[in-house]
């Protein structure tokens, strides 16, 4: 019961704008626990509900999520389809093979490219790329959410994923989809209604993660599964039953709005029933075929980037907004050149791609044509959907690799049916070859399972596409990481990469690679020293609370958002007596707005700023909330076991302990005593 209202206090503190907020608060809390009056009868039963192992308020807040998510991944498929009707309409009236509608198809890729490119400059650029490193990263502990779940990235990453879809760049959506419903899954729990600690807010937005690819393919299971495989470490399972509900919801949603448009996004294979017999070792090669193509794919990637950096970061700097809008400016001009010339098929939607390559008639009847149109269409989408990788935009590589893996195993089909003669089916190669390319490249077992729900019906099939996803998997894991690591690794984020090893991390241990300077706090120190602190120290997410600077006996940890807080509620008290009709400075306004929900990095430097003249801040301790003091308003939430390990523990031990407890920031510790820090994001990347 105590460590429950030491919670409930500190979670009042943090929520809490002004004193009377907080202590209204306070009095509401211990009405409703039976302290003081007693609490209504609509109070008790709300209160009982929410902290229900299955809560009917967590069971509204996954139904409520799932309908969102499928109906902004309508919308914003309309918008795409829109945009995109009106340049078929420019293309139409120009003459879809006059060199004027050449031009402007050359034009209106570019220009749409850099509007989504530039989404991530006004909004955010964490709206830029596929997004699922950023959500590993967010679910491993080692991006905070201030910037990465912001309105300002929801906008972003929104307006972006449109232009750049509807730009005929090669590029998907999935991606974008999960770090977008992500975002509007931590919005929804902070919400009073459906406000939980910090754990259960991490369970909402894996919930989210899932829902994301939901609203994409329709696919509740594959969906679940692939968002676990994509950007999870570690995953508890006890979790999995709300990343269900919440995709079931969804997927109802999202064939709710497929009827009442009339619309089917995969029609339904109907392909004969799979007899066990020759025909397998024909799959199990194709599954090989596409896992060395996934592997041929990552590794262009990579030589790409490294061109990059050897010829363009020289004359342009990386960071520089002209270096962004020049690699996006030129992938755009050579995706144009490369498909609006050659084949019309290279035109249509990646959609239209794949309905093409798994209908089951001759290839004449078809889209495709012939054999020679399908490996042209196959050498220039793989080029195609190199140039977009990397690109400060927001933009999904899966659905660009699975239409490819499906044109690829059409084709696989035909030269076998031409070698073979009757009795097979060139479209079932066309569902295994979608299937394959997409799991080697992504490194995903799932998407097997994505195809089952995409092909309705062709469960006789489960056979050959599985073994052969399984193949594919194996032979590009073995030349190459995933291609969501590549991205990692490009936006910075390599202690989320798999090929880090374990072999040379069990041959460190933790001293060894701690930063014995660190950022303390003691029993004595003033609000000064916290802005002292705060100031030399801008990466520390977490201060060590220690007894005195000269024993450094760790008692706990303070977070930097709550020191951040605790000197604007001084900065607020220090200036209450400004009458509210006298003109207040822009750097006071800056911080007032800020006290409800301060943006820690923005706001920060305008409060220590304003805090500089303040010599009362010098001699006002610090005061600590339990169990070192009692309870008040500007006391500090302090975390009695933050963090820690020892002195000697292998750095393996320590990598999954922070996977597992999504640990930033490590204190190593010495007989109780502190030695240093760990910072996760930056400790194993050298390794």
């Amino acid at each position: 019961m105590e460590e429950a209202h030491r919670r409930r206090w500190v979670d009042i503190w943090r929520h809490a704008s002004t004193l009377e907020q907080y202590q209204r608060e306070m009095r509401s809390t211990q009405r409703s626990s039976g302290a003081g009056r007693p609490a209504t009868l609509g109070r008790r039963i709300w209160a009982a509900c929410k902290f229900l192992p299955h809560s009917p308020i967590t069971w509204i807040f996954l139904m409520t999520l799932g309908c969102l998510s499928a109906l902004i991944g309508a919308l914003l498929d309309a918008w795409i389809v829109a945009i995109l009707s009106y340049r078929s309409w420019l293309l139409a009236s120009l003459g879809e093979d006059s060199i004027a509608a050449c031009m402007l198809w050359l034009g209106w890729t570019v220009v749409l490219g850099l509007l989504a490119s530039l989404c991530g400059v006004i909004f955010s650029n964490y709206a830029d790329g596929s997004g699922i490193p950023q959500m590993k990263a967010l679910l491993s502990g080692q991006l905070a959410s201030t910037h990465v779940l912001s309105y300002r990235t929801l906008l972003g990453r929104s307006l972006s994923t449109v232009l750049s879809n509807a730009s005929g760049l090669s590029v998907g959506k999935e991606g974008p989809f999960i770090h977008l419903v992500s975002i509007v899954a931590h919005k929804l729990s902070s919400l009073g209604i459906f406000r939980r600690g910090p754990e259960d807010n991490i369970t909402f937005i894996r919930a989210g993660v899932a829902c994301g690819v939901t609203a994409v393919f329709g696919s509740p299971l594959g969906g679940v599964l692939f968002s676990i495989e994509v950007t999870s470490q570690f995953y508890a399972i006890k979790n999995l039953w709300q990343s269900v509900i919440s995709s079931s919801f969804c997927v109802l949603t999202f064939q709710i709005v497929s009827a009442l448009q009339n619309d089917v996004l995969f029609t339904n294979t109907t392909f004969a029933d799979f007899k066990l017999g020759p025909e397998l070792l024909a799959f199990l090669l194709l599954g090989g075929l596409c896992g060395g193509l996934s592997a041929a794919f990552v590794q262009s990637v990579v030589y790409i980037q490294k061109l990059q950096a050897r010829y363009l970061c020289p004359r342009l700097p990386k960071s520089s907004r002209h270096y962004r809008f020049a690699v996006v400016a030129i992938a755009g001009a050579l995706t144009a050149l490369g498909a609006y010339p050659f084949l019309r098929l290279l035109r249509a939607s990646d959609r239209a791609i794949i309905n093409t390559s798994f209908r089951d008639s001759p290839i004449h009847d078809t889209a495709l044509h012939s054999i020679s149109h399908a490996a042209a269409f196959v050498l220039l989408k793989f080029g195609m959907t190199l140039l977009p990788c990397g690109l400060p935009l927001s933009c999904g590589i899966f659905t660009p690799l699975f239409a490819l893996g499906a044109v690829v195993g059409r084709l696989y089909g035909e030269v076998v049916l031409w070698i073979v003669g009757d009795g097979v089916s060139p479209a079932t190669y066309a569902v295994v070859g979608a299937a394959c390319l997409a799991s080697a490249a992504t490194h995903s077992i799932s998407t097997a399972v994505i195809v089952f729900e995409l092909t309705v019906g062709q469960l006789s099939h489960i056979l050959p596409v599985m073994l052969s996803v399984l193949v594919a998997y194996s032979v590009g894991g073995m030349f190459t990481p995933s291609i969501y690591d590549v991205f990692a690794k490009l936006a910075g984020l390599d202690f989320i990469c798999d090929d880090i090893s374990e072999t040379v991390l069990a041959n460190k241990v933790a001293h060894e690679v701690l930063q014995p300077h660190c950022g303390v706090l003691t029993l004595h120190s003033t609000y000064a020293d916290a802005a002292n602190l705060l100031l030399t120290h801008p990466t520390h997410q977490q201060f060590a609370l220690c007894d005195s600077s000269e024993s450094r006996t760790l008692l706990g940890g303070v977070r930097r958002s709550d020191l951040v807080l605790a000197l604007a509620r001084l900065r607020d008290r220090l200036h209450d007596h400004v009458d509210d009709n006298d003109t207040v400075d822009d750097s006071q306004q800056t911080l007032r707005a800020s006290l409800v929900k301060p943006d820690l990095d923005t706001d920060e430097a305008t409060l220590l700023h304003s805090l500089e003249s303040q010599g009362h801040l010098e001699s006002t301790l610090l005061a600590y909330g339990p169990p070192f003091h009692a309870l008040s308003y500007a006391a500090l939430p302090v975390d009695t076991y933050p963090p820690q390990v020892g002195y000697m523990v292998p750095l393996s031990k320590v990598y999954v302990l922070s996977c597992l407890y999504m640990w930033p920031q490590i204190f190593v510790v010495k007989e109780g005593k502190l030695q240093g820090v760990l910072f996760m994001d930056s400790t194993l990347t050298h390794y």
